[in-house]
């Protein structure tokens, strides 16, 4: 076993490449360990995004752009010139141009060429948050939910659900063709002692859509699905005895749930925040990692 922490065997936990009894330790450490299973999170995170960095040729223009800066020295000035000698000009031009090549690369890939988000299938045990989602969700799927309060416009929803659990909750404004398909019913607060869950209750092309949220510090340790690194991180549960789809995520202080009989994995569910086409899109085109 370990002393303190596991932190050296952890990349190779996350790879398969551990012998069977070390993998076995490592697993055992990891359920009692708070940091190691964080660093392991994040571990895993940066291996499934490296498998997402496609290899690209360097545009044409990128090629140009060097070879003018190499050509020009533009970046060294007259004064520059005189107090250098010619072999740190070279280190100084060189410099610029992996820096140039660097900025510009990083820029097509996250605006390009990443996956924006990230929908993962996850095994551990059901959450807190998942498990309201579910069974309130089954109460709407068999009859008229209870609510607090009723209303059919979004932002008055919203406003509701801020003034009475001080939780953000922003529900659009669905475009006009939308209008039959997205319809809020109303919401409801649930007090437990580590603070409040707001419900809110939709149906989107008539089927029933759950969405339940609280924030992270009201849940318990490692609950919360991290929000991700330069991508937005969804999690997936299919409830393989009622068919109901559960979709996590974490934004800011706030964890939400989506429960839903929507096809493709409850996506359109996102729809009732999102309206803007490029957005959904995305969400509409994600992969499952």
């Amino acid at each position: 076993m370990f002393r303190r922490h596991a932190s050296k065997y952890l990349s190779a936990f996350a790879q398969g490449e551990l012998p069977s009894d070390q993998a076995s330790n490592v697993a055992t450490h990891l359920r009692d360990c708070d940091r190691c299973t964080k660093e392991l999170n994040e571990i895993e995170q940066g291996i499934s995004l490296a498998k997402h960095i496609p290899t690209i040729s360097t545009p044409p223009a990128l090629s140009s752009a060097v070879e003018t800066l190499f050509k020009s020295r533009a970046l060294i000035s007259a004064e520059s010139r005189r107090r250098f000698t010619s072999g740190r000009r070279r280190w100084v031009v060189a410099l610029a141009a992996v820096g140039l090549i660097a900025a510009v690369g990083s820029t097509v890939w996250y605006k390009k060429l990443r996956n924006p988000i990230s929908i993962e299938p996850i095994a551990r045990r059901t959450t807190k948050l998942e498990a309201i989602a579910l069974d309130l969700h089954k109460q709407q799927r068999y009859g008229r939910p209870q609510v607090d309060f009723a209303t059919d416009d979004p932002a008055t929803l919203g406003q509701w659900v801020r003034q009475t659990a001080g939780l953000e909750l922003e529900l659009a404004h669905q475009p006009p063709g939308d209008f039959q398909k997205y319809k809020s019913q109303g919401g409801k607060i649930l007090t437990t002692p580590s603070g409040p869950i707001a419900v809110v209750f939709l149906r989107i092309d008539l089927v029933p859509v759950t969405l339940v949220t609280a924030r992270v510090n009201a849940l318990q340790k490692r609950e919360a699905p991290s929000e991700g690194i330069l991508r937005k991180r969804i999690l997936y549960r299919l409830d393989s005895s009622s068919g109901i789809n559960l979709l996590s995520w974490t934004r800011g202080e706030q964890t939400y749930v989506f429960a839903s009989e929507l096809p493709h994995l409850g996506r359109a569910a996102c729809f009732a925040c999102h309206t803007d086409p490029r957005r959904r899109e995305l969400i509409r085109n994600a992969r499952q990692d």
